[in-house]
């Protein structure tokens, strides 16, 4: 192992560490809650991601952040109804947060390609 993966290793363990002494300081913390949500994320583990995001949306000063990352988990788990009421929520607290608008428009031509795709199946169905 070189000295950059083990340089990336400490600093890794340096920032769980930290996240661990703000949550042993205030259980509530939103910063520390968010960045467990983004491990649980980063891992395929999105329920308990969602866990975290919404532990942390009880505190935060910046909801959008919080909309948003919601917004995210549900569009992975293909649940478009509530990702697209996740971006708007994050749109109203925050109307120029872009990261809410890329998550919402994403999410509406999603939803769009499924209905596309939908109108053609019912078309080759039921066409004569």
């Amino acid at each position: 192992m070189d000295n950059s993966n083990i340089n990336t290793l400490l600093y890794n363990l340096k920032e769980k560490i930290n996240i661990l002494l703000k949550l042993t300081n205030n259980p509530e913390d939103p910063d520390a809650l968010r960045a467990l949500g983004l491990e649980m994320q980063k891992k395929g583990d999105f329920n308990k991601a969602l866990e975290y995001y919404f532990g942390a949306l009880e505190n935060s000063s910046r909801k959008e952040i919080e909309y948003t990352l919601i917004g995210t988990i549900y569009y992975l788990k293909e649940e478009l109804d509530s990702a697209l009421k996740y971006f708007e929520l994050a749109i109203e607290e925050n109307d120029g947060y872009e990261p809410a608008y890329e998550g919402r428009n994403q999410t509406m031509l999603e939803n769009h390609l499924k209905i596309a795709e939908l109108q053609d199946r019912l078309i080759k169905e039921y066409s004569n």
